[in-house]
């Protein structure tokens, strides 16, 4: 579930919580739904751009730290790595 659809469902519930006599079992049930809804925290998923740019550079980074294994790096091949923001 998404931000959004978490969202509808409290507001959703809170509605429903204003219809229901307080005393009763269903209003109890509710509240407990509503509390997990206010727990539950959606997931980070990065986005496919980001894990394309990060194994970009970790390929680079990689071929960098080879070719200086054998040979001396005597360019400025390392300002080719974008700095992290």
């Amino acid at each position: 579930m998404n931000r959004k659809h978490i969202k509808a469902e409290k507001e959703r519930l809170l509605v429903e919580l204003t219809m229901m006599e307080p005393s009763s079992e269903e209003y109890h049930k509710t509240v407990e739904m509503y509390v997990r809804l206010d727990n539950l925290k959606p997931r980070f998923r990065p986005s496919p751009d980001a894990i394309l740019a990060l194994l970009g550079t970790l390929g680079s980074v990689l071929v960098i730290v080879m070719y200086e294994q054998k040979h001396v790096l005597s360019t400025k091949a390392l300002t080719f790595i974008p700095k992290v923001k």
